[in-house]
Order: structure tokens, then sequence, then C-alpha cells
């Protein structure tokens, strides 16, 4: 873990309002809630939203008008908590989402900087057994917000070098 540069590129944030969303995998990307737009679903053809927070950090619109096209997993984020607690429902729903449909799956939570971003790497590189060191620099490259909470940095690798080794 000590070789990942989890901060190398957090200078190039300018904060997470204005970071854009990440395409992780040709049908995953990452963001904020406040992200999920009319005009960004149009842009980048979203038909599918896991939300990694509550539904308050999801705009209303997107739950009432797609309601089987969305999901909350009411994660924390928090020094405390485990975000692997929350990988078993995530990669359900993103199993199922990935299976029914051809469109985009957004993945946020509220600031898009923890939660969606930890639980979508260990999905992309379990499910698609991407190199994680390579998606994390993609992530922060283009989203530099990410990846804040430095212990669900250690949760996460040590699950996904865990879980591949299986």
């Amino acid at each position: 873990m000590d070789s990942i540069l989890w901060d190398e590129y957090r200078y190039l944030s300018s904060n997470h309002n204005n970071d854009p969303i990440v395409k992780i995998h040709p049908r995953i990307i990452v963001g904020a809630g406040h992200q999920l737009t009319v005009e960004n679903m149009n842009k980048y053809n979203i038909e599918y939203v896991v939300n990694c927070s509550f539904d308050e950090f999801s705009p209303e619109w997107f739950r009432i008008n797609f309601p089987y096209n969305y999901i909350c997993i009411k994660a924390y984020d928090d020094e405390e908590s485990n975000i692997t607690n929350w990988y078993n429902l995530f990669e359900y729903y993103m199993n199922t989402f990935m299976n029914e449909g051809k469109g985009i799956v957004f993945v946020h939570c509220h600031l898009g900087m923890n939660r969606s971003a930890f639980l979508a790497l260990i999905y992309v590189c379990l499910k698609f057994d991407y190199n994680m060191e390579s998606t994390i620099k993609t992530m922060l490259i283009t989203r530099p917000c990410v990846f804040m909470n430095k212990n669900y940095r250690k949760q996460v690798v040590e699950y996904i070098e865990k879980h591949r080794s299986n």
C-alpha cells in the first residue's frame, strides 16, 4: 500500500463540487450526488444510479421517475466505519444493473469522494480484474478529490488483496 500515491494528484482538485465525474469502466462512472442532473444523464447515458450515501444526497427527480433503476445503500463515511461492510450489497446491485441494461451506472455518494469511489474501486478490481494502482491513478487524475478517508484506503487495499488471492 505504501507504493500507492494516494495524495500525489490532490493538488489538481479545485474542490469536490468542481472535480469532474470519472469514468472507470465503459459502463461505470463515479461522482457526487449533485452531479446527477438531466444534462449529465443525457451526456453520459446514465440508466442506473447506486447512491452509496443516503437518499437526501441524491436528486429526488431520479428516484421518482426511475424507482427501479435506483438504489441507496446507506453507507457511512467516518473514521470508525469499515467501507467493506457495504460491499456485498453494493456488488449485488451493481451486478443487477450491469446485467439488466446497456446504459451507464452512476455511482455516487454525497460528495463523490469516499464511499462511491472506494466501493467502485473494489468492484472493478474484483469483477473485471482491473489493476488496483492504475485504477486509483486514473480516478485521482480525473477526480482528484477521491480517496480522502485514510482508514478506507487500508481497508480497501486489504479487501482487494484478500479476495484476489481466493
